[in-house]
């Protein structure tokens, strides 16, 4: 059994609803409450309910967060995220999630740093627009 307080499960479930990328989602979830709760479990218990909750119908955000933050758990212990025995393939961000962490393992007690590469597009004002590595656009405003 997995002693998780409705204010660990609410908190998971902002985190979800917040989150607009499966980076985000991943980075939330390892800093929420229930991670350090579901850190202290053993894998064979992660991956048992990690296995009933996907395998019924869902119903509330709750349940899908859960299942999101089961699966980190259960990634950030693998020694080889991408081949964990786990199906995730009901969760559209499982994969990415599951490439991210295996390029570098991660706890909740670790810092996460993207390194970013800005290029700046425009010198004619004091706001400019700055281009992450990955070509995301990063905005910048000036003092004005």
């Amino acid at each position: 059994m997995i002693d998780l307080t409705i204010g660990d499960l609410k908190q998971i479930a902002q985190v979800l609803m917040v989150a607009n990328t499966p980076i985000s989602l991943l980075k939330g979830l390892l800093r929420s409450s229930a991670m350090t709760v579901l850190e202290r479990c053993q894998p064979e218990l992660l991956l048992e309910c990690f296995e009933k909750i996907s395998t019924r119908a869902r119903q509330s955000e709750i349940a899908v967060a859960l299942e999101y933050a089961l699966l980190a758990a259960i990634l950030t212990r693998s020694r080889d995220p991408m081949n964990a025995p786990v199906d995730a393939s009901r969760l559209s961000w499982a994969e990415d999630m599951r490439a991210y962490l295996s390029l570098k393992p991660v706890t909740n007690t670790e810092s996460m740093i993207i390194r970013v590469s800005p290029t700046v597009q425009s010198f004619q004002s004091t706001s400019a627009t700055l281009f992450a590595a990955n070509g995301e656009p990063l905005l910048w405003r000036g003092n004005d």
